[in-house]
């Protein structure tokens, strides 16, 4: 007998064991929590749902004006930097033509990295950081939680 033989038998028992099971009813509790719950759902105005409920003009505008507020928010840095570099003594001037340098060099490697690797290297990260977590829950279960 294969092992996809034995699989299979293990498969049909398991499946004619619970279909012989009777089927249990929900507490009324329970059934009455979760009908409240949906109610107080459907209630909800469309903002206070998440973004995907939202419809699809009011995303479209969100991301918009986010996207507007960003652009904003650059531009009013970058003329306050003309600005302060205008009236500021020369060693502040420095610093901010340092910054701009500096800050022109990561946009220009921004734009040539693929956005892949961004998304590996995100990935990484929370893989990394996932098992430091699990390394760490498993030495506390071993070192404290066991004596």
């Amino acid at each position: 007998m294969s092992h996809h033989d034995a699989d299979r038998q293990l498969e049909e028992f398991v499946h004619r064991v619970l279909r012989n099971q009777p089927m249990r009813q929900a507490p009324a509790q329970l059934a009455d929590r979760v009908l409240a719950r949906i109610e107080q759902r459907t209630a909800k105005a469309w903002w206070q749902a998440g973004f995907n409920a939202w419809p699809m003009p009011a995303r479209v505008l969100f991301v918009t004006i986010s996207i507007a507020i960003c652009a904003l928010a650059l531009e009013v840095s970058a003329t306050l930097f003309e600005v302060l570099s205008a009236q500021v003594p020369l060693t502040l001037a420095r610093s901010i033509a340092l910054w701009q340098a500096m800050s022109t060099a990561v946009e220009s490697l921004a734009k040539g990295i693929p956005v892949q690797w961004i998304y590996a290297v995100g990935g990484i990260i929370a893989a990394l950081y996932a098992s430091f977590f699990a390394l760490s829950a498993a030495a506390y279960r071993t070192l404290y939680q066991n004596r």
